[in-house]
């Protein structure tokens, strides 16, 4: 942890019930990592009820996945996951990406509940990368970091480029 340098962010995926919460703040409480660069993540919603109860000054958001239904509706909707994270007390939402599921329609509903931030995992694609920056993710986790900053920079070159100029 004394290695995080101060513009990044630290993401703690905790991937099992509360009992790790207290060893976890007894060991945030001897870093040097400023809480503000620090976020904890976990589909478990009790792990993040006792993080945001120990330890409210630290971002913390509920990781969920979704399962298309034989109906060929989605779980959880987007109502489902508000309700949730409000339940649990989540700063947001981190969320698999499912460009047609978790789409301005999903996030529109999370945004009328309060809950703004959100941000999207296994994003390996760069046009799901592209689709997600523009609706605001704070937050792209990919398995090809290198490959998809460098194509998301030449898409944002080119659309700032003048009509009629190479790019």
């Amino acid at each position: 942890m004394a290695t995080v340098p101060r513009v990044k962010l630290f993401f703690f995926e905790l991937k099992t019930g509360p009992e790790i919460v207290a060893p976890l703040q007894q060991t945030l409480a001897q870093s040097v990592v400023p809480r503000e660069q620090i976020v904890i993540i976990s589909f478990n919603e009790a792990t993040i009820t006792q993080c945001e109860q120990r330890m409210p000054e630290i971002e913390s958001y509920w990781l969920t996945s979704y399962e298309q239904q034989k109906d060929k509706s989605w779980k959880p909707t987007a109502a489902e996951v508000a309700t949730t994270i409000a339940q649990i007390g989540a700063d947001g939402l981190g969320s698999k990406a499912v460009p047609e599921h978790v789409d301005d329609a999903f996030l529109a509903r999370l945004r009328s509940e309060g809950i703004g931030d959100f941000g999207v995992w296994t994003v390996d694609d760069p046009e799901v990368g592209r689709f997600y920056q523009r609706l605001g993710a704070w937050s792209i986790t990919t398995n090809r970091p290198k490959y998809l900053r460098r194509h998301l920079r030449q898409q944002e070159a080119a659309a700032a480029a003048p009509a009629g100029a190479a790019p």
